[in-house]
């Protein structure tokens, strides 16, 4: 029989870590954002959680062998290098910056990164990426409708001015209103409705307005 001994002690420490270990991962992959953990020295993933594995087709085991560089081709070597060197030197402790991710598929999509700089043990880089796809794509959506409303606000034929009810400053009017008027944008929405009328009528102007 082959008998082998330890201390007691350094058998719990090592049980320990390794419960330590298995909830600071399920945290990781309990995360709805996705979640890299990579070596401050040489870049080499360390941790990536399910989300980001998911989204980028990779499994844990390609990830290992990969950098941030490997996932992010608008970056070279050296701008990395630059990009995290505030942090590095203290100047900063979370930089954000936006830049796209290449799936293992080829298929690009937007992120928005938020990096520190950690001890966890060993100096490390942890970064939390939300994918912005949809977040983008709302606010182009949001873009459009208001290029839209523009343009069908423009083509109505009778002026239209549209003001603040409680200050009634102008906040829009159409290019009719400027045609009749002889103002331009600009100066319409330094005004009020009492400004395109007589002295005379500015009785019977602010009780239509304020009814």
């Amino acid at each position: 029989l082959l008998y082998l001994t330890s201390n007691g002690r350094d058998i719990r420490k090592r049980l320990e870590a390794a419960e330590k270990n298995k909830g600071f991962n399920r945290l990781l992959d309990s995360s709805l954002n996705e979640v890299y953990i990579f070596n401050a020295t040489d870049y080499h993933f360390i941790e990536v959680n399910v989300g980001a594995r998911k989204n980028l087709g990779y499994s844990i085991e390609e990830m290992h062998a990969m950098t941030p560089l490997d996932l992010k081709p608008e970056f070279s070597l050296q701008e990395f290098n630059n990009l995290v060197e505030p942090l590095r030197n203290g100047e900063k402790t979370v930089i954000k910056f936006y830049t796209k991710h290449k799936r293992k598929n080829g298929s690009l999509y937007p992120v928005e990164v938020y990096l520190q700089l950690m001890q966890i043990g060993q100096a490390v880089f942890v970064a939390m990426i939300l994918d912005i796809t949809e977040r983008l794509e709302a606010e182009e959506t949001i873009r459009s409708e208001q290029i839209r409303y523009e343009k069908l606000f423009n083509q109505i034929a009778d002026p239209i001015v549209v003001f603040d009810q409680k200050n009634h400053h102008f906040l829009d009017c159409n290019l009719s209103a400027i045609s009749r008027y002889g103002y331009s944008k600009e100066e319409f929405l330094k005004m009020t409705p009492f400004d395109l009328h007589p002295p005379e009528d500015l009785t019977r102007v602010s009780v239509n307005i304020d009814d």
